[in-house]
């Protein structure tokens, strides 16, 4: 991982929602909400939060069933709109009446369904390779190649996952997504032991799995026919907040189409290729994405509300 400026992070838990937080803090200014995806965690941010810590209040949670926050056993304990419950219910815990969000992934789903659904809560959108959930799901029936990209989706979906993601694969899983990038010194043993921690944990992939299986998405087999009725049809698609997507352009995970569809349905779009980046910039190039964060979040005026709010304390555990 880049090296970033000394962090200086404080961890605590926080109730929201009927559920216990567990939450990344660091450093002072207008607040930053970061949004894990899977399988990833809180800490998933730490080398992007150690570039923007100073010059930003960063807070990281690990979402609903991640690693140290509460885990519900019931499926329908994961639908989108308790996710997105989720993360009102913890601004309002920390007293912040509107916050930038960052999101990655499933992060990124839950960033974009957040401005719309609560506008007055989000400033801006900062995203990072994830997609809009309606023109994802489009994608998923009109476009053959993002449809077979989806297809280990589907068996999410289908309570089907492979039989790798379980506790018990936890080391094979280090050794297939990590090996590389600790060679290359992206990331450090240190990330991978909380990694061995949060993936270890008694339940926790059947727990992020449920993200996928209680989504609503639609992934049909290549070859079958969309559905007659769609459940996007109607649905505003609009994003009103200015939205920077940084994108890794070797992703293998969404095609490309799906970035660049997003201009038709925002009103200030900025978008950063990131030239031989995968899925995850976050990670592997944390300082190329905090000089395009600090630039763009640079024209947003001092949020003076969050900021006293802040001062005033946090509801915590």
């Amino acid at each position: 991982m880049s090296k970033a400026p000394p962090l200086d992070t404080t961890s605590r838990y926080i109730e929201a929602n009927d559920l216990r937080f567990h939450v990344l803090m660091a450093g002072t200014g207008d607040p930053v909400l970061f949004l894990h995806g899977f399988p990833d965690h809180a800490a998933t941010w730490k080398g992007l939060m150690g570039q923007l810590a100073h010059h930003f209040h960063v807070i990281a949670p690990d979402q609903r069933g991640y690693n140290l926050t509460s885990r519900p056993e019931e499926l329908e304990s994961y639908r989108t709109d308790l996710l997105v419950a989720d993360m009102i219910a913890l601004l309002d815990a920390m007293n912040l009446k509107q916050v930038t969000i960052c999101g990655h992934d499933w992060g990124g789903i839950i960033a974009f369904h957040l401005a719309m659904r609560h506008p007055d809560r989000v400033n801006k959108l900062i995203i990072l390779n994830s997609v809009h959930p309606y023109i994802f799901q489009d994608r998923i029936w009109d476009d053959p190649k993002q449809r077979q990209a989806s297809q280990y989706f589907g068996q999410m979906l289908a309570g089907k996952p492979p039989a790798i993601f379980s506790e018990e694969n936890c080391e094979t899983l280090i050794e297939n997504w990590f090996a590389g990038p600790l060679a290359d010194g992206q990331i450090t043993l240190e990330d991978i032991e909380i990694y061995r921690a949060a993936w270890t944990r008694p339940g926790v992939w059947q727990a992020m799995i449920n993200w996928y299986r209680a989504s609503g998405y639609n992934v049909p087999r290549p070859g079958e026919a969309s559905p007659e009725t769609r459940w996007t049809s109607g649905l505003d698609y609009k994003v009103e907040q200015p939205v920077l997507l940084l994108w890794g352009e070797e992703d293998r995970v969404f095609v490309r189409d799906l970035a660049t569809d997003l201009a038709a349905h925002t009103k200030d779009l900025s978008i950063k290729w990131l030239e031989g980046v995968g899925h995850a910039p976050q990670r592997t190039v944390p300082d190329r994405c905090a000089r395009e964060i600090i630039t763009f979040l640079s024209t947003t005026p001092p949020n003076v509300t969050n900021n006293l709010a802040h001062k005033n304390g946090i509801n915590s555990a």
